[in-house]
């Protein structure tokens, strides 16, 4: 048995120990909390480079946000508490690190189109696979002419159990850790995930081929989570809203119809950075589906001054910053009509001075209260209109949507005291300006 230790405050884990026996190319990880996935893997990349000469390696994730805050962080901080980081190897614009014998390592999102279908590597390592498509994946995998690592939390079932299954492709091989492999967490954290096991199951003791019948479980929500995230296995968390629907696409059918644009008003007013931002989605249907393009989220103003003034011109690197120009410039779908929808852009309510300005300058923008007034439709009720949405099929969102899809995958029912799930009830405690922004513009589906 491998024995645990620390060295100069980096630990050897048991994570670590089970990730480097395995042998075939394609590397698949899933795991639950806390296992130690990224900080198992990027030793062993790090290892790797540093033994063999000019070796590069991609740590790609769905966006730069998300490789800073996750993979990044988690690389530089290895770096130095090891003794190996030297600040003039790392270039923090490029995201690269180069080590001495000139191997280096890459860090970039799989929205950076030009990196995807860029130059070739030896090795490549996809951090939360399940936030990017297939089709991306492929496009990297192609360009690897050796290991390729991929990690992810077993939420639902998605691209990788069909194409990477070990039944299907040779050359993958799965390991499923959780945190019991990660002897580096502290007490506290370890207590904090086995509390979830206390919620779940009336007798938390009873052995695995037990525990989960009918007549044990406390909570379905608790039991889901601890299944995905205390033992690594797959499941569809009880209690999401989207959970079954959600999938990450690289495109939308050419056949689609386009239903609406979307938008969320910021709820500070005009170019406030600490305020919620604006968010403006695309809305497509096909085969029974939706599609979904995130067009903006930020902060910025309504109108540009120069635009009232008549000297207003194009900003230029496709940057605007304003509302009315990114509907403008980047909205071509704002005027027509088809047979499921009005087109144009269903807007919030909240700030009817906003859309009027929008209106005066020639957009085809309207607030949803004033769809619903000038069609004779039912009030607006958030929780039917989510459930409308839970009508189609499937919920596609486009590459370069991921902070989209964290918000839809993380939209929760609401319980109550037992845990039971209020499925006439949202939990609105997470992040949804950009839901809200999507639930306006699909007020203009029609369903007939």
């Amino acid at each position: 048995m491998t024995e645990i230790n620390k060295i100069d405050g980096f630990q050897y884990t048991t994570a670590i120990d089970k990730l480097r026996r395995l042998k075939k190319r394609i590397r698949v990880v899933p795991g639950g909390t806390s296992a130690g996935k990224t900080f198992g893997i990027l030793p062993i990349l790090t290892d790797h480079a540093i033994n063999n000469p000019f070796t590069e390696i991609s740590i790609v994730s769905s966006t730069i946000p998300h490789i800073r805050k996750g993979a990044l962080k988690d690389f530089l901080k290895m770096m130095r508490v090891t003794g190996r980081f030297v600040p003039s190897r790392y270039n923090k614009t490029l995201l690269t690190y180069t080590f001495e014998n000139g191997s280096f390592m890459e860090f970039f999102s799989a929205d950076q189109e030009d990196k995807v279908r860029g130059p070739r590597r030896n090795i490549l390592y996809v951090n939360e696979c399940n936030r990017i498509s297939f089709e991306t994946y492929y496009q990297l995998a192609i360009r690897t002419d050796g290991d390729i690592w991929v990690d992810f939390n077993p939420t639902i079932k998605f691209w990788v159990h069909k194409e990477l299954n070990e039944d299907i492709e040779p050359d993958a091989e799965w390991l499923t850790l959780t945190y019991k492999d990660n002897e580096a967490l502290s007490p506290s954290i370890v207590r904090d995930i086995e509390k979830a096991k206390g919620k779940a199951y009336i007798d938390p003791d009873l052995p695995d081929n037990e525990i989960d019948k009918s007549q044990n479980i406390k909570s379905e929500y608790w039991a889901n989570w601890w299944n995905v995230y205390g033992l690594g296995r797959v499941g569809a968390l009880e209690g999401g809203v989207f959970s079954d629907k959600l999938q990450m696409t690289d495109k939308i059918p050419d056949y689609a119809t386009f239903i609406s644009y979307g938008m969320d008003y910021s709820n500070s007013g005009e170019n406030n950075s600490a305020a919620d931002p604006h968010s403006i989605h695309e809305l497509w249907f096909a085969d029974g589906s939706l599609y979904i393009r995130k067009i903006y989220e930020g902060n910025c103003n309504i109108t540009n001054q120069e635009l009232i003034d008549g000297s207003y011109q194009i900003l230029v690197d496709d940057y605007f910053s304003d509302i009315y120009s990114i509907l403008y410039y980047k909205c071509p779908e704002l005027n027509k009509k088809h047979e499921f929808g009005i087109g144009g852009c269903m807007a919030d309510s909240a700030n009817g001075a906003n859309t009027n300005k929008l209106r005066s300058l020639g957009l085809n923008v309207i607030g949803y209260r004033d769809f619903i007034r000038d069609n004779k439709l039912e009030n607006y009720v958030k929780v039917n209109v989510i459930k409308s949405l839970r009508s189609f099929d499937k919920i596609y969102i486009l590459e370069g949507g991921e902070s989209t899809y964290t918000q839809f995958e993380e939209l929760k029912w609401s319980t109550d005291s037992e845990g039971s799930i209020l499925t006439d009830k949202i939990d609105w405690t997470s992040t949804h300006h950009a839901i809200d922004s999507v639930l306006y513009g699909s007020l203009a589906f029609s369903w007939s």
